[in-house]
């Protein structure tokens, strides 16, 4: 009489044979976790799209080189929505969705006669190094480590449009 497992493998009694089953069972198990494994970064590269969340480039083009015109601004529109709007909002206005949890509140970059007594050197401070290198809220995290000169320079041009765009 033959005894087989749910797998339909046959169970040997017996210390020689024993070693053979188990390593059936491993490389089944293997092959089972290979496919979930396959199947869930599979899935999670179709939900993010392209490169998104993955790093991508920092402030270089194909070449090497600086981004220029559309193409920066682009970049600086995807990196402030990427790492701005949640607190800051979608509009500059202070009101994003992490907001209403914050104290003190977001900057409001909409707020022109605010904005006209920052300089351009302290935004770009705040950006690199967090609220806190100058004086804001410490719960603003540093972008240095992630964006380049050239970007956190593209960013402050983005984050004074809010003003020019009212």
């Amino acid at each position: 009489m033959k005894l087989t497992d749910p797998w339909g493998l046959q169970i040997i009694t017996g210390k020689r044979r024993r070693g053979a089953i188990t390593m059936r069972y491993i490389l089944l198990w293997m092959a089972i976790l290979e496919v979930v494994l396959g199947v869930a970064v599979w899935a999670d590269a179709q939900q993010s799209g392209p490169m998104q969340g993955r790093g991508g480039m920092t402030g270089q083009g194909m070449m090497g080189g600086q981004m220029h015109g559309a193409q920066a601004t682009g970049n600086a529109a995807s990196n402030y929505t990427n790492l701005c709007s949640t607190c800051h909002g979608v509009t500059g206005k202070g009101d994003g969705p992490a907001a209403a949890a914050l104290h003190p509140k977001p900057t409001d970059f909409a707020d022109c006669k605010r904005m006209a007594i920052i300089s351009d050197e302290t935004v770009f401070k705040a950006i690199k190094g967090g609220g806190q290198s100058v004086g804001l809220s410490p719960l603003m995290p540093p972008s240095g480590g992630s964006l380049t000169d050239q970007r956190i320079k593209d960013l402050v041009s983005y984050v004074r449009d809010f003003c020019k765009n009212k």
